[in-house]
């Protein structure tokens, strides 16, 4: 018998998200044209800039994130998720100021 994961890190984690887009909400873009599907109530939870984003976009199915390349979204999207990143934390500070990310769940 297998436990069910208890945490969006979790399932993060486990890949079992991975093309299980049933439940996402909403479509963010990087300036480059990559798309990923995301939660949006994840997001709001954890960063004031996406609140407010989503705030002012509110019927948007896909939102443009202007000047940020896909990497660094995703990096962004997974910290957001499972609260941990592997990204040099020099490089990741110039984003966190524009993204406040919250380190609370």
């Amino acid at each position: 018998m297998s436990v069910p994961p208890t945490s969006f890190a979790d399932i993060f984690n486990s890949g079992s998200w991975e093309g299980q887009h049933s439940f996402t909400d909403r479509t963010l873009q990087a300036n480059d044209g990559t798309t990923f599907r995301i939660h949006r109530i994840v997001l709001t939870q954890r960063s004031r800039f996406f609140r407010a984003l989503f705030d002012f976009n509110l019927n948007q199915e896909t939102t443009v994130i202007p000047n940020i390349d896909s990497k660094i979204l995703e990096f962004i999207l997974v910290y957001i998720y499972t609260g941990t990143i592997a990204l040099d934390e020099k490089k990741c500070m110039r984003h966190d100021d524009c993204f406040r990310l919250s380190t609370t769940g």
